[in-house]
Formats: C-alpha cells, sequence, structure tokens
C-alpha cells in the first residue's frame, strides 16, 4: 500500500459517497491484471474521473476511448497461469501528464451502450 498525504484509499464505501469521491478526484488508478469490464471504472469515468489503468484485459477498450491513462502492462498469451500471482507492472518510467486528460463519458452513456447492442442483436437476427 502507498503512504501519500495525496493518495487516499476509500475502501467499502455507498454509492452516493462513490459518486462524490469521483468528482472530486483527479484521478482513478485501477491497475488490475486481466480485469474484463469493471464497474467502478465505469462508473468513474461516468463521473468524467480519468481513470489510470493497465493494458492488459478489456478495461484499457474503456478508458482508452474515453481519454483515461493506460500503462502497457505483461502480455497475456492465454496460457493457464495462477491469477492470483500476476506480474509486477513497471511505473519505472510513468509520469503524470502536466495536464489532467479530458474525460469523454459517451463511451459508457447508457443510451450509446444501449444503440450497439441493438446493432449487434439485429446482426444476429439478420435486420
Amino acid at each position: 500500500r502507498i503512504s501519500d498525504k495525496n493518495v487516499f484509499f476509500t475502501g467499502d464505501v455507498e454509492h452516493d459517497v462513490c459518486s462524490s469521491v469521483y468528482r472530486v478526484s483527479d484521478y482513478m488508478i485501477h491497475l488490475a491484471w486481466l480485469d474484463h469490464c469493471p464497474n467502478t471504472v465505469v462508473e468513474a469515468i461516468a463521473h468524467e474521473c480519468p481513470v489510470i489503468c493497465s493494458s492488459s484485459g478489456g478495461t484499457h477498450e474503456i478508458v482508452g476511448p474515453s481519454g483515461g491513462i493506460v500503462i502497457q502492462d505483461a502480455d497475456y498469451g492465454f496460457e493457464l497461469m495462477n491469477y492470483d500471482r500476476p506480474p509486477s507492472i513497471d511505473i519505472s518510467n510513468f509520469v503524470l501528464p502536466t495536464e489532467k486528460p479530458k474525460i469523454n463519458a459517451a463511451c459508457v452513456d447508457i443510451m450509446n451502450v444501449a444503440k450497439k447492442y441493438e446493432l449487434v442483436f439485429n446482426k444476429l437476427c439478420n435486420k
């Protein structure tokens, strides 16, 4: 755990508290390895809080287009592995940008997501 006066760990909190935290935060850090689509990341982006994530899994597919920051992580070759012992992520060369990224929350807007699902379903049904 990082011990720094500028880093705030919330632990378990109610949803309305999470919303307040995202609104006032400079960044949300989500460096999980091989995470697919974490709700916490979607929530942060919806509140226009920039997310810093790793490139593994699917999280970067949400964060990248929204304007967040993606850190290169170890590649995963789809081999068996111990999920509880992920490889270390190298952040030694990581530097925060001088300006906080402008977030485009449209990629997580429920109306836009619903339209994309409708397009997929229509393709599957040959419409």
